[in-house]
């Protein structure tokens, strides 16, 4: 038996696939890849993500516009002392 059959063959206590980006275990154990994409809250439809250590992406509808939360961050930093993070893109 090859060594990615003997690797790919689920085992106990194998989890179902991610439901946000279909991983599995037996992917995971296949393979020496570590994401440093996590998603840390969900909401409803809105979701946020860490992207390594220095980045959050905030994920909405395309319903719901995320301009209103960056306006709201610039005007804060500019009339506050209170650290903002910044806005790579809104």
């Amino acid at each position: 038996m090859a060594l990615f059959e003997r690797l790919g063959t689920p085992r106990p206590g194998d989890t179902g696939p991610c439901s946000v980006c279909g991983w599995t275990t037996v992917k995971q154990r296949c393979c020496s890849y570590k994401s440093t994409v996590k998603l840390f809250y969900g909401a409803s439809e809105h979701g946020a993500w860490s992207i390594g250590s220095d980045l959050i992406m905030k994920e909405r509808p395309a319903s719901e516009p995320a301009l209103l939360e960056a306006k709201t961050m610039g005007f804060v930093d500019a009339h506050t002392s209170m650290p903002i993070p910044k806005v790579a893109k809104a």
